[in-house]
């Protein structure tokens, strides 16, 4: 997002049901300016507001920076370089997407040389740099704090993997998996033996589904074709553990 100004304008709105709507514009008036040292603020991407503390962390892409207000006092509270900034082209330039991370006592946001910016908030100082692998900007945050995990998405980078940390338990819609009518085509709902039958569509030969039984012969027997080739053995699992 990009916008020049030299201060934070700060509004409000009466109805927020009413956003979007005719009434919009007559709900939301400007309540002060707030002004803001450094250069002009003419790139930036999203903010983010402690509700405990009522400070404001905005991203400054023109500053390379994370400005900080304080937005009951409508002061400027401080700033924390050391991002990549604007570099001519959104793809790769930072800061972005920003989390409150371990009781909001740290702000982890993506910077555009797809890394991530540990900031202490007590400091004000970046902590640690975390790269997340890409090559373009780390954006689009979001932090779990029931089970600790933060999660970023590189941008202009295909993702082939997901890391899922050790002991997690995962749930696969099976339902959904086998009658998805990308595989099975749009009669997915319907009872059709033939289906199973060879040749198989180009799409179910593809299908990736999970399970136990992935490595073994179609030429065995009709049974052993069903599993590998329409990869249905998710659907009778394997239980909790089996031998590889």
């Amino acid at each position: 997002m990009s916008h020049q100004t030299n201060a934070l304008a700060l509004a409000i709105t009466a109805a927020l049901a009413l956003a979007g709507s005719a009434h919009a514009a007559s709900s939301v008036k400007l309540l002060t300016m707030i002004p803001v040292p450094g250069e002009p603020i003419e790139s930036y991407d999203i903010g983010i507001v402690n509700e405990k503390t009522h400070l404001y962390y905005q991203t400054d892409r023109s500053n390379k920076s994370i400005d900080i207000f304080d937005v009951v006092k409508n002061t400027f509270v401080g700033r924390v370089p050391g991002f990549v900034g604007f570099t001519g082209n959104g793809n790769t330039s930072g800061g972005n997407g920003v989390s409150l991370v371990n009781n909001a006592g740290e702000l982890w946001s993506g910077d555009g040389d797809s890394t991530v910016k540990v900031i202490d908030l007590k400091s004000k100082k970046i902590t640690d740099t975390i790269s997340t692998g890409g090559k373009k900007r780390a954006n689009e945050t979001d932090f779990d704090p029931v089970d600790q995990i933060f999660i970023i998405g590189n941008d202009g980078t295909e993702i082939r993997e997901i890391i899922v940390p050790k002991g997690t338990n995962i749930t696969i819609a099976m339902l959904g998996a086998n009658t998805n009518p990308d595989i099975w085509g749009e009669d997915a709902y319907e009872w059709k033996p033939e289906r199973w039958l060879s040749p198989l569509a180009d799409s179910v030969a593809k299908a990736r589904f999970p399970g136990i039984y992935s490595n073994m012969s179609v030429s065995v027997t009709a049974a052993l074709r069903l599993l590998s080739h329409l990869r249905i053995r998710m659907t009778f699992s394997g239980g909790g553990r089996a031998c590889m």
